[in-house]
């Protein structure tokens, strides 16, 4: 499979908050959420929490391109969220993605 870079961009992201940081971990990924909005590219971004484990938020978003979505991952408002909410999250990860059907 190959893509291109006018494709969107699908993004799957989850981070594991630290057993009782969970609802430091919500409110500061909520603060972000009207931010991520506001950014050139967004076409869609929400939160999730794991109905069976209140410790894990679950991130689906979509990019216009890959270009608006690398742009999302170095924006000032991700680092700050990334520099605060540091210390609650005790792994996280995401993965890009095109859809393919």
């Amino acid at each position: 499979m190959s893509t291109t870079d006018t494709q969107p961009v699908y993004c799957v992201a989850f981070n594991i908050a630290k057993p009782g940081c969970e609802d430091k971990l919500r409110d500061a990924l909520l603060e972000l959420v009207p931010q991520v909005h506001q950014e050139e590219g967004f076409v869609r971004y929400d939160l999730h929490q794991d109905l069976d484990d209140p410790r894990r938020f679950v991130i689906t978003e979509q990019w216009r391109d890959r270009a608006t979505f690398d742009a999302h991952t170095c924006a000032p408002h991700v680092k700050v969220f990334e520099a605060k909410a540091g210390a609650w999250i005790e792994s996280g990860f995401y993965h890009p993605l095109a859809r393919i059907s």
